[in-house]
This record gives C-alpha cells, structure tokens and sequence, in this order.
C-alpha cells in the first residue's frame, strides 16, 4: 500500500471512536472483514506501530503519518 485511503481511515476511525484506543487488539475485530485482503496485515502493523509509539491521527493527518510508517518499516 502507497496510501492509507480515506475507505481505510473511515473503518479505523469509526472503531477508535467507539473504544477509544488505537490497540489493534482491541479494535480491529469491529472492521477487519471489511478490510480488503492484500491491506488487512498492513492495516494491523500500522495500528500496532501507532499504539506502541503513541501516534494519533485524525482526517487532517492520517496520510502523514501513516508515510511515517512506511518510512519506519522499509
């Protein structure tokens, strides 16, 4: 993946919003079947880098930092 993508940062966000917490343990079950099948590891490791560095993101950023992860993981 190049991008997060907006379909993507939807499905988290609706989930961090309900839990409260970026812990892919905690909320990856309430979309993960709605993750595409070559995105859902990404999408996890993503969640898992932002939950143990203590990284947010919100609409106005989520491309940003999920670039920062890409960067961190190459």
């Amino acid at each position: 993946m190049k991008k997060l993508g907006v379909r993507n940062y939807t499905l988290i966000s609706q989930a961090v919003k309900s839990v409260g917490t970026f812990n892919p343990d905690e909320i990856l079950f309430i979309f993960e079947e709605e993750l595409y099948i070559n995105e859902a590891e990404e999408v996890e490791a993503f969640l898992q880098w932002c939950h143990d560095n203590g990284k947010m993101f919100g609409s106005g950023n989520y491309e940003e930092r999920f670039a920062e992860f890409k960067a961190c993981t190459v």
